[in-house]
């Protein structure tokens, strides 16, 4: 799991408890409930309109990669970059084309 996204989630709930008890509020007082569903609910149907039907139902695979990035052998991918620059030196750019088809890295196709 990704340090990164639990600790920005901590920090985020933290900060809001933070300011609470700071202003002499009660905690309780975060969770006025029409409150929470104008954010909440605002939020999620901006989210909605905002995005194409295929990416809502691919919500929870969206979800695991925010949470489970994938690992990238970064030694590789500068290979692979070095290699088609020298390539496209060499060649020309269309020369990579047909390469595009064969690369499993998202971030270069």
């Amino acid at each position: 799991m990704d340090l990164a996204t639990i600790g920005g989630l901590v920090i985020g709930f933290g900060l809001v408890l933070f300011g609470t008890l700071v202003a002499g509020l009660s905690p309780l007082d975060i969770f006025d409930l029409p409150s929470v569903f104008i954010t909440i609910g605002g939020g999620l149907s901006a989210s909605v309109v905002a995005s194409p039907l295929s990416r809502l139902l691919n919500f929870t695979k969206y979800t695991r990669f925010a949470l489970f990035p994938r690992q990238t052998d970064v030694g590789q991918l500068i290979l692979t970059l070095v290699s088609f620059s020298e390539r496209a030196r060499r060649e020309g750019l269309l020369s990579l084309e047909d390469d595009l088809v064969s690369l499993e890295e998202p971030f270069l196709r």
